[in-house]
């Protein structure tokens, strides 16, 4: 996030194993397809196919190489490489462009997912970046690993946080968001009212 909140709470993202997977299976099977034109078609038509295929591979060994925090590594460039042999691939045009948009939430599923808090309002970094003003909000509070917002609408979003926090942090927090929400609807800021 680019703003400056005085609360972030990074929230557990569930998302990178199936994309990690996903991402595996969108490889091979560009690589077999690739690897199958190729030889059938034994032309000058395939080097195009067979660079791409060798740039897909070295880019994917470079980012299993790379370390890193998650353990899960990106597949970014990989499955850029592997779109691109799709558009050169006959009929694969519009599955070259799905694996662009493939490419895409690869990548947002390794940004982590934080929720900031200030005194406007809280920011959800999701895809896309949500704000909620305090006004639209019944309750925020963090308790047991669970950040639970509970809207005026009776909308509610519940996630686990990445790490757990201490007991006075998470009073601090909640403290903090009890004391904006009554700000917000005009009662007095002081949590104990």
């Amino acid at each position: 996030m680019t703003k400056e909140f005085p609360y972030i709470v990074v929230l557990a993202n569930n998302i990178r194993k199936p994309a990690h997977y996903i991402s595996w299976l969108l490889v091979i099977i560009t690589f077999l397809s690739g690897t199958y034109f190729s030889i059938t078609h034994l032309s000058p038509a395939a080097i195009p196919i067979l660079v791409l295929l060798m740039l897909m591979i070295i880019s994917l060994i470079i980012s299993l190489r790379k370390p890193s925090e998650e353990g899960y590594p990106s597949f970014f460039w990989t499955i850029i490489f592997a779109a691109l042999c799709w558009l050169i691939l006959p009929g694969g045009f519009y599955i070259g462009l799905l694996l662009f948009v493939a490419a895409f939430l690869e990548r947002q599923s390794h940004i982590p997912v934080e929720v900031g808090m200030d005194k406007d309002g809280i920011t959800l970094n999701h895809f896309p970046v949500k704000f909620y003003n305090w006004q639209l909000i019944e309750r925020c509070l963090v308790k047991d690993g669970i950040l639970t917002i509970d809207y005026k609408n009776n909308k509610l979003y519940q996630r686990h946080i990445a790490s757990s926090i201490s007991a006075e942090e998470e009073t601090e927090l909640n403290n903090y968001c009890i004391s904006c929400i009554r700000q917000a609807a005009g009662v007095s800021s002081e949590p104990g009212n």
